[in-house]
């Protein structure tokens, strides 16, 4: 007998929902499916509303475009035969119909300059096999009800990155997760270029919350973007005082990015790309790069403020207190 499983997917109050029509055309039982759709402006809260009132022994989020394949919630359930696994998930890829920018987005973010390790969510890589939080991606996630419930569900105060910081929580306490590269979710990527740069910025300061909260050393890669920009910052300084040798940093990079591109339009066949992948990988690092920095200043600022005021309170206390 196939499992319960309920989908769960949170939306901005009057926004259509394409990932129904699709639900409605999986090949699983009705009777064995439960779709909740949870209207609000805080994903992570809405998820964990949507838990809240699920009743399925799987619980599976989805964004609201997300479309899943008719073997999906079957692929789901096989995987959840074995009584170790405690989440499986899978990666995005762009729809066909999309516009050529929203296809190169999703090419780019498939390589690991693009996204390192996290390629994985945007490109089927590999086999199924145990993964990290950094190959499952939060609009393809699915996690038995009794592991949510055991982990306290989606940090609230935590959006983007709620999900990364979900599971890693879930591995740190020594539950299983999976990744399947033919668990797939059809969803568009950015259409704009300034879609683009908003999105990683603010996937930037999601990852600076998260790191606050949970830092690891595996984490550290993610300050790759930061440090670049940082050297580009003082290169000035740095090549009037050691020379020409200060550019084999961009050299290195802009041999990356090139070569990179020129593989992506020859295998994607796309003469366009030639222009367009440097102009996202570019975009895509300084973009991330910037909203690590901004949330970083942002969080000092405050503890300084913070700081202040509870000097400031102590020192009223002492004047007020008689002597």
């Amino acid at each position: 007998m196939w499992p319960k499983i309920s989908v769960i997917v949170p939306v901005r109050p009057g926004v259509p929902v394409p990932a129904v029509a699709a639900l409605q055309c999986a090949a699983y039982a009705p009777d064995q499916l439960e779709i909740l759709i949870v209207e609000g402006n805080c994903p992570s809260r809405q998820r964990n509303c949507g838990a809240r009132q699920a009743s399925g022994d799987i619980l599976y989020f989805l964004d609201d475009d997300s479309l899943i394949a008719p073997d999906a919630l079957r692929r789901i359930a096989l995987h959840y035969d074995a009584s170790d696994v405690h989440a499986v998930g899978g990666p995005s890829l762009t729809p066909d119909g999309e516009p050529l920018l929203s296809h190169c987005i999703g090419y780019a973010l498939g390589t690991r300059l693009g996204a390192w390790t996290m390629r994985a969510r945007y490109a089927p890589t590999g086999r199924y096999r145990p993964a990290t939080e950094k190959e499952v991606i939060g609009c393809n996630l699915s996690i038995r009800r009794l592991t949510f419930e055991a982990l306290g569900g989606f940090r609230e105060d935590l959006f983007p990155n709620e999900e990364t910081e979900l599971t890693s929580r879930l591995l740190s306490n020594g539950y299983s997760l999976m990744y399947d590269p033919d668990l797939v979710v059809r969803r568009a990527q950015r259409r704009s270029l300034a879609d683009l740069a908003r999105q990683f910025f603010a996937y930037g300061r999601g990852r600076l919350r998260q790191m606050a909260r949970t830092f690891s050393r595996s984490a550290v890669i993610f300050l790759a973007p930061t440090i670049g920009l940082a050297y580009l910052l003082w290169w000035p300084i740095l090549g009037w005082t050691l020379g020409a040798w200060t550019t084999l940093p961009f050299a290195l990079y802009g041999g990356l990015v090139f070569s990179t591109s020129i593989y992506l339009s020859l295998t994607r066949r796309t003469v366009a790309g030639l222009v367009i992948f440097p102009i996202l990988f570019v975009l895509i690092h300084v973009c991330y790069g910037c909203g690590l920095i901004y949330e970083g200043l942002r969080q000092l600022s405050k503890r300084m403020l913070n700081r202040w005021v509870r000097r400031r309170a102590k020192s009223k206390a002492y004047s007020a207190a008689p002597r």
